[in-house]
């Protein structure tokens, strides 16, 4: 897939990696960032960049997204590929980017989306407001020769290529939740007309008022200060809200080639990306926010020892520390758990991880923070080496790629 198809046909979010899916048998996978072919499941592909893992270590897919600008083609092989692609059976994906030429290029690029483009959904209150949703994507790449005028003339030997991107996403979606009624936080379920009974003595309430000596404090202080009050009637659908999804995206890819003589070539990659997604929920205590960053470098050797003899060597870092965190970690309440006095609940202080207990409401919304202030990365240090010798119509290709994985959860 060439630079010209990448950046013409459509894709979402301009992610090059999603061009994989135009190739024959592949699909999407379950999963985000990962694909299947070749008749295996999603967990069983190599994303690489230039030749570097550019992939989580557990789960092969990749939260990188490189610049379609700085992208010179994307490779896809499934089924039977060489030896050196073959530590996983289903697709590999090798994003390779570009270099500068003795030509200067440049290119400038904004895409928008936006509910003023928006087709409304087929059940939508047309005269209702659409739901406010922006997506800006602007980047900016460069590459030619490096040429300082008056002290440096780099033509034919020294050659570069810059690109920043940025993406800024804000949507808001209505939401409906279903919450405590304000009789209901004092006790008085007059509203319901089940018979409530106390959970000991199986001794109905009368009129379904439960009193003041049977109500836990403990419980009184949750829906207090965690639960939003109903802002319409009844009993089910009471509360209106927004969720936002909110997603920043910087990053820069930059790269050097230098050739030595006619024969060999080197060349750096750099390439950092930093992601900050805001989520928040109808019940604002419930919603996370991740902080990631992607770091992705190497340094590549290639030389022509004969003209029937080459060798590659390839020498990178691939890192991405990411982090789920939840209302209590962002806002520092170290001891909001351990403060609502439930007995022998004190793991947010004794292991310095912020948070309430999962609460769950048969009927309501629940207080559910399962699967935050998980913190995690993955680093990959790779260096790879192939040599390829060519006779006639014989190829003979052999080498070693060497990795050191390095994961880390934490929960």
């Amino acid at each position: 897939i060439d630079a010209q198809q990448l950046t013409e046909l459509p894709s979402r979010g301009r992610n090059v990696w999603q061009m994989a899916e135009i190739a024959p048998t592949v699909q999407r996978g379950t999963r985000e960032g990962t694909w299947i072919g070749a008749g295996q499941r999603d967990i069983q592909n190599s994303l690489t960049l230039d030749g570097i893992n550019s992939a989580a270590n557990l789960m092969p897919s990749t939260s990188m997204q490189p610049i379609a600008d700085a992208v010179q083609e994307v490779v896809v092989q499934t089924g039977s590929t060489s030896a050196e692609f073959g530590s996983y059976l289903g697709v590999h994906v090798n994003v390779v980017t570009k270099s500068g030429t003795n030509t200067p290029h440049g290119s400038l690029s904004y895409f928008f989306q936006g509910d003023e483009l928006d087709a409304r959904g087929f059940f939508e209150d047309r005269t209702a407001p659409a739901n406010p949703r922006s997506y800006n994507q602007f980047a900016v790449q460069a590459d030619g020769p490096l040429v300082i005028p008056g002290l440096f003339d780099g033509r034919n030997r020294i050659f570069f290529m810059i690109a920043y991107e940025a993406i800024r996403q804000e949507s808001q979606l209505a939401a409906i939740g279903t919450v405590p009624t304000a009789l209901m936080r004092q006790g008085n379920f007059s509203e319901v007309s089940a018979q409530l009974r106390n959970p000991l003595t199986r001794v109905p309430y009368p009129g379904n008022i439960i009193p003041a000596s049977d109500l836990s404090p403990i419980a009184l202080r949750v829906l207090q200060e965690y639960f939003p009050a109903p802002n319409r009637p009844g009993l089910a659908a009471n509360l209106v809200g927004s969720r936002l999804a909110n997603v920043n995206q910087d990053q820069i890819l930059f790269r050097v080639d230098q050739n030595i003589g006619n024969r060999a070539r080197v060349y750096f990659r750099y390439n950092w990306q930093d992601e900050f997604v805001d989520n928040v929920e109808i019940i604002p205590v419930v919603g996370i926010k991740r902080p990631r960053k992607n770091l992705n470098y190497l340094g590549a050797y290639t030389h022509t020892i004969t003209p029937n003899l080459l060798n590659d060597f390839r020498i990178g870092y691939h890192s991405v520390p990411e982090d789920t965190l939840n209302f209590f970690q962002v806002n520092r309440l170290a001891s909001a758990g351990a403060d609502l006095g439930i007995p022998g609940f004190d793991g947010d202080v004794r292991f310095n991880n912020p948070g309430v207990p999962d609460f769950t409401i048969t009927g309501f919304n629940g207080l559910v923070l399962g699967g935050t202030n998980w913190l995690q990365f993955d680093r990959t240090f790779q260096f790879s080496n192939i040599i390829a010798y060519n006779r006639g119509t014989h190829n003979v290709r052999a080498g070693l790629d060497a990795r050191r994985v390095e994961t880390g959860r934490q929960a």
